[in-house]
């Protein structure tokens, strides 16, 4: 944050619509499925699937609820093309809008 600058919050909308992950290792999107596996730390690889190749960090948002951050350097292709979402997006517990 710079000084005097005002901080806030946006909400946008993932490409992949919704996230659920199964203990198993298989995803599941609104745009269809796949596998992931964990790595090193708070770090999932999405290994096959529409959303093969994007890295998403286990991390609790705001509310202290577990989500998935998929950041916008990490996730593109060799065609340097987003995987997820053109920004770093988000997938949280589902809430009621």
């Amino acid at each position: 944050m710079i000084a005097g600058q005002d901080y806030h919050y946006e909400r946008r909308y993932s490409n992949m619509g919704t996230l659920t992950l199964d203990p198993r290792g298989s995803y599941r999107t609104a745009n269809g499925t796949g596998s992931f596996r964990g790595e090193a730390g708070d770090v999932i690889r999405l290994t096959s699937g529409p959303f093969a190749g994007a890295i998403g960090h286990l991390q609790p948002d705001r509310s202290g609820q577990p989500a998935v951050y998929f950041e916008r350097d990490e996730n593109r292709d060799a065609r340097d093309v987003h995987i997820v979402a053109p920004q770093r997006t988000s997938c949280t517990v589902a809430r009621g809008n």
